[in-house]
C-alpha cells in the first residue's frame, strides 16, 4: 500500500489503514499542518468509513493525504466565524423587530437561527484556540473586548438568560437581549475573531 501526504511518500510500521492513518497523521503535524482530506484509492473517505478504520488486512492499494498549514486553517475557520456573527446580528435584529411588535412566535425562528449559529461559532472558537496553542484566560485582547473565555462566559450567560425569558414568554426582555445585550456580543465577538485570526502567522501555500 502506498501512503501519500500531499504527495510524498510516507513511511508506515504496516500495511493497515491504522497505520496509514498514524504515520500520516505524525507527517503532517511534524510538518504544523494538519489533515483536511483523505482518499482511498482516489475515493474521498467519508466520517463513517473513517470510524470502521482497523489495523487489519486491506484492499486498499492508496491512501492519498491532504493536508493544509495550521496557522492558515484556523486563519479561514475563525474568518468565516465572523462572517457568521453577521448573519446573527441579522437574526437578531429581525427578531427584536416581531418581539416589540408582541408577536413572540414570529421571532421564535429567527432567535433559534441565531442561537444556533452562537454555538457554531463559540465552537470554532474553542476548536481553533486549540489548533493554534491559544490560552483562551491568558491571550491578550484590546480592554475593550476582554478575554476569550470571558466573552465565552458572557455569551454562555446572556443564551441561558434568552432561554428563561422565552420560557416565561416576557417579550419585554426578550427583545431586550435580542437588540441590545446579544448584539453588544455580536460586535464583541466580530471584534475578537477578526483579532484572533489577524495574530496567527500564516503558513507557506504548499
Amino acid at each position: 500500500m502506498q501512503v501519500l501526504l500531499d504527495g510524498h511518500p510516507v513511511r508506515t510500521q504496516n500495511a493497515s489503514l491504522a497505520a496509514a492513518f498514524a504515520a500520516g497523521v505524525d507527517a503532517a503535524q511534524a510538518q504544523g499542518r494538519i489533515i483536511v482530506e483523505v482518499r482511498f484509492d482516489g475515493e474521498p473517505v467519508s466520517q463513517a468509513t473513517y470510524e470502521t478504520i482497523t489495523d487489519g488486512p486491506t484492499s486498499v492499494r492508496e491512501v492519498r493525504f491532504t493536508s493544509a498549514h495550521r496557522g492558515d486553517t484556523v486563519r479561514e475557520a475563525l474568518g468565516d466565524a465572523a462572517a457568521t456573527v453577521d448573519a446573527i446580528r441579522a437574526n437578531q435584529s429581525a427578531a427584536g423587530e416581531h418581539l416589540q411588535a408582541g408577536n413572540l412566535d414570529a421571532s421564535l425562528p429567527h432567535i433559534d437561527a441565531a442561537v444556533k449559529a452562537w454555538q457554531v461559532v463559540r465552537d470554532t472558537l474553542v476548536q481553533g484556540a486549540a489548533l493554534a496553542e491559544i490560552d483562551l484566560a491568558t491571550y491578550t485582547l484590546p480592554a475593550e473586548i476582554g478575554t476569550l473565555d470571558g466573552a465565552i462566559a458572557d455569551l454562555a450567560r446572556l443564551l441561558k438568560d434568552l432561554n428563561a425569558a422565552i420560557r416565561k414568554r416576557d417579550l419585554v426582555d426578550t427583545a431586550d437581549l435580542m437588540l441590545y445585550d446579544l448584539n453588544d456580543q455580536a460586535t464583541r465577538w466580530r471584534a475578537l475573531l477578526s483579532a484572533v485570526a489577524a495574530s496567527i502567522p500564516a503558513g507557506d501555500r504548499a
